[in-house]
């Protein structure tokens, strides 16, 4: 099996709600401008427009057919993860896309969907992931620049280090129960997995 294990993806329907102002998020901004969808988070300039063919499945199938290629793991356009949200905001918003990337993809068994979460905080993209792998994402995919444009990832208040001590309790434990976390969190050596900035 040949699988591009590195792609992005934004479900149109997504696109569509955003806009239509069904679901609201106070601090999310669209504007449609050139042809495509620019989104921007509290009250921060907008982001790169997302490129027309990112939601076009139909397309990319024939794309991966003409390359045999038999999967593609996509990951959100990281220009919408909306690591500049305040933190539970950050967390809905993540909680939304996730859905929408689930809902959109389950008709595609050739695209494999990761997870979006909000890397702003630790403690909030942790349990965003802990749902998304119940949910039955495989993993999630992370921007560079956990802070909107700036930051790095090992200057978040180890963030990311969090969530993969989160993801190997998650693995180890086989479920989401808290006794069960609980107790494979206690088995996990974190003095030798903190990262230094």
């Amino acid at each position: 099996m040949i699988v591009d294990a590195h792609a992005h993806y934004v479900p149109p329907e997504f696109l569509d709600e955003v806009a239509s102002g069904r679901r609201k998020f106070p601090s999310v901004k669209l504007a449609f401008e050139n042809g495509g969808y620019r989104f921007a988070f509290a009250n921060n300039g907008a982001k790169r427009p997302v490129p027309p063919g990112m939601a076009d499945t139909e397309k990319r199938k024939k794309w991966l057919a003409e390359h045999d290629i038999d999967k593609q793991v996509v990951g959100g356009w990281l220009d919408v993860f909306g690591y500049d949200l305040p933190a539970d905001e950050g967390a809905d918003w993540s909680r939304y896309l996730n859905e929408h990337f689930l809902k959109a993809l389950k008709s595609h068994p050739f695209l494999v969907p990761l997870a979006t979460v909000p890397m702003q905080s630790g403690k909030h993209a942790a349990k965003v992931l802990e749902e998304a792998l119940d949910a039955g994402f495989p993993g999630a995919m992370i921007g560079t620049q956990p802070k909107g444009a700036t930051g790095v990832l090992d200057d978040i208040g180890f963030t990311f280090e969090a969530l993969l001590v989160c993801a190997d309790a998650h693995k180890r434990a086989g479920s989401t129960n808290g006794q069960a976390l609980a107790d494979a969190m206690r088995t996990t050596k974190i003095e030798k997995r903190a990262m230094v900035g």
